[in-house]
Order: structure tokens, then C-alpha cells, then sequence
């Protein structure tokens, strides 16, 4: 039985140019979103949730795909002032200021940069422990998938939950092996890049609570895996930022009843035929 979908808000896939021109860097007034998407007042965030409960054998879930997966929730939030999200993050100074979290305000060095990718963690991790739910563990194929995508996006100039190609979130999911032996599973996925220092952990995890949506997403009780993608640079273009992502996810892995094999009957041990006494002989002989 699939969950009903609800839409909250949806826009078309966002590409970008390799590279801005100086005359769009530079314009004033008026002009394309492109153009204002710069420096540290850069920001884009979208999620998207797939579910799927029902009885096909995971083997055949890519063809039946279509009939079998329900978008619930799709949002786009692009171009979020940096003033504003800096007031925000400010709003939660105290909260944050005693956060066991480490390396929250710094950028990947590097793609899969494992100090980013826990800090990340850890902040998803303490949102969700101040609202009594239980925390997320890094899950291998996940993270593979949210990782390649991430970097996909910086590499192709683009900022959507469906690829050049038209891959998908669920494909994706379908395709790490993370649904193989599963009946029900629920994904959700958060994408959010920052140029500057509006990149760092840190300042994501602020925007990512500030959307109400986005909020549910990553708070969302139903999940118990996560993966963590992240890497240096933006699908702007720009070199100084980062792009994450966050693949959120939950699986009841099919009961493999084992098939007791069969006991073969016992042969009975073949009776050994009773020798029959003697018979004494009546003849008796007598000593002369």
C-alpha cells in the first residue's frame, strides 16, 4: 500500500554555467538569478522523499518502479541572503555554542573529507536528540550514493534530485544495493550547497532547520540510516564553498525462512533370526 504524496512546494532542475562572466559578476540591479548567487550570500537547499511499501521482490522493483514509488515532498529554496541566515544562526548561538560536534566550522579539504562528514553527523544527530529522537548511523551504501552524487552535481553544473540523464533519487537508492532484500523502506534526500563559509557544516545544518520541511526530513523519526556526501566547490561554479548531501533512509529487510531439510526415515536394523535351541536327543547310552 503506497503513503499518500502531499506537494509543499516544486520547482524545475537548476543548471549553471561552468563559469560566470565578469560583466554578470559585476552587473547591478536587476539581473539573473546566476548573477546573484555569489560569495557568502550564496545558498541552495532542495529535498525529496520517496517511500515504498509493498510486496515486490527487490530484483524486480526497477521495472516496477513507476507503480511502486510515491514522491511525498518536493522543495526548492535558492538565493537565502547570507544576512538572513547569519541572523538565524545567531538565534541559536547558545544553543550550538556547547555542541560536542568538531570541525563544524570548517570547509571539506577534500571530497568525502571524513571530519566534515561527521561533524555533520554529529549536528543531525544533536537536532535529533533535543526533539527525543533516536539518532542516525552512517550507512555504507548510502553513503556511496549521497557522495557520487554530490560530486555529480559540482562536476555537471547542477542542482536537482534528477540528473542530466533523468536518473532519480529512488534509482539511485535502488542502485547503491541499499533496498536489495527489502519490503518496506522509506529515503529522503536533503541537497544544500554554500559558497564561502555559508558551506561549512555548521551554517548547513542552520538553513536546513530553518525550512520547515527540510527540518521534518532530517528529524524525521521513521529514518535509522543515513549517508553523507560532501564536496569542495558549488554547482555555481565557484571553487570557495561546499556542496552536501543527505540520503536518509529506512529498510525492514524481507524473513528468509530457511527450509528445514528433510529427515530421512530411520532404517530399522534388520533383525537377526533367532537360532533355534537344539533339540536333545533321547537316545541315552548306558556304561557297560
Amino acid at each position: 500500500m503506497l503513503k499518500q504524496s502531499r506537494s509543499v512546494h516544486a520547482r524545475g532542475a537548476q543548471r549553471f554555467p561552468a563559469r560566470l562572466s565578469a560583466q554578470s559578476r559585476g552587473a547591478k540591479g536587476p539581473s539573473s538569478s546566476i548573477a546573484k548567487i555569489r560569495g557568502a550570500a550564496a545558498h541552495g537547499l532542495t529535498l525529496s522523499i520517496f517511500a515504498q511499501n509493498s510486496n515486490f521482490p527487490a530484483n524486480s522493483l526497477g521495472g516496477a518502479m513507476n507503480r511502486t514509488i510515491v514522491a511525498l515532498t518536493c522543495l526548492v529554496l535558492v538565493g537565502l541572503s547570507g544576512a538572513f541566515l547569519l541572523t538565524f544562526s545567531l538565534s541559536r548561538g547558545a544553543e550550538l555554542a556547547s555542541t560536542p560536534c568538531v570541525g563544524v566550522d570548517d570547509l571539506p579539504r577534500f571530497a568525502g573529507d571524513p571530519r566534515t562528514r561527521a561533524a555533520m553527523l554529529c549536528l543531525i544527530n544533536v537536532e535529533r536528540a533535543r526533539v527525543s529522537v533516536k539518532a542516525v548511523k552512517s550507512e555504507p551504501h548510502l553513503e556511496q550514493a549521497a557522495s557520487s552524487y554530490a560530486q555529480q552535481m559540482v562536476d555537471q553544473h547542477f542542482f536537482s534530485h534528477t540528473d542530466p540523464l533523468g536518473g532519480t533519487l529512488p534509482s539511485r537508492v535502488f542502485l547503491s544495493g541499499y533496498l536489495a532484500g527489502a519490503d518496506l523502506w522509506q529515503v529522503g534526500e536533503n541537497l544544500s550547497w554554500g559558497g564561502g563559509t555559508v558551506g561549512t557544516p555548521r551554517k548547513i545544518v542552520d538553513a536546513l532547520m530553518l525550512s520547515p520541511a527540510h527540518r521534518t526530513n532530517m528529524l524525521g523519526r521513521e529514518y535509522t540510516d543515513i549517508g553523507i556526501g560532501v564536496v569542495p566547490g558549488t554547482p555555481t561554479g565557484y571553487a570557495s564553498g561546499a556542496t552536501h548531501s543527505q540520503l536518509l533512509g529506512m529498510r525492514t529487510l524481507r524473513k528468509v525462512v530457511k527450509k528445514k531439510p528433510k529427515k530421512k526415515p530411520k532404517k530399522k536394523p534388520k533383525k537377526k533370526p533367532k537360532k533355534k535351541p537344539k533339540k536333545k536327543s533321547t537316545n541315552s547310552t548306558t556304561k557297560r
